[in-house]
């Protein structure tokens, strides 16, 4: 097969090519850019035009995606809406294995999960929690995240963060180690996003 170029002047802007078959198939017309926006982009992104030529658009128009740092996204921030948590409530002295807080079986989503653990007690205190991500037959962790605290007369401890659930997974909260006589409260507030 061979192919020629038609550059005479009246093709000048555009370069039909014509087949040995003696078809010709037109290509598209080059039109100068005069927007300000795109030969700013173009300097940016550091493309250097054919010499001679200057810079030319071609009217097809090709899907493409383009990110800048002229445009900014306004971000809105939000907060988890406290309704009634998950908890066991206040529990004094609770076993090793004791759950404090259980969200039950959830529906699969993305979730925005707030946990506060808490203690109190008379003098120093000590304790061990883990955050639990279950599984859905809730036998055994798919992600665990320990919580340690050691504080005279007790200590607060709180978490946002935002967690992707298959069906009938849960989060809880189960005590690992606590010094003696000491109270604990754990509360999980989860809402779909």
């Amino acid at each position: 097969m061979s192919i020629s170029v038609d550059r005479s002047e009246h093709h000048r802007r555009s370069a039909d090519v014509f087949l040995a078959s003696g078809f010709k198939l037109a290509m598209p017309e080059l039109v100068p850019i005069t927007n300000n926006f795109f030969v700013n982009l173009i300097n940016r992104l550091g493309l250097k035009p054919p010499p001679g030529l200057g810079w030319l658009m071609s009217t097809v128009v090709m899907p493409v995606s383009i990110v800048d740092t002229d445009i900014a996204l306004q971000a809105t921030v939000t907060s988890i809406v406290l309704d009634t948590p998950f908890t066991a409530g206040v529990q004094t002295a609770p076993a090793v294995g004791f759950i404090l807080a259980d969200t039950g079986a959830q529906v699969a989503g993305n979730y925005a999960l707030h946990v506060e653990f808490s203690t109190n007690g008379a003098a120093a205190v000590s304790a061990i929690v883990a955050l639990e991500r279950r599984n859905a037959a809730n036998a055994a962790n798919i992600w665990t995240h320990l919580w340690s605290v050691s504080a005279a007369g007790g200590a607060t401890m709180e978490r946002n963060v935002t967690v992707l659930l298959a069906a009938s997974e849960r989060i809880r909260v189960e005590v690992l180690f606590m010094s003696a006589g000491l109270d604990m409260q754990a509360s999980i507030w989860l809402q779909k996003i």
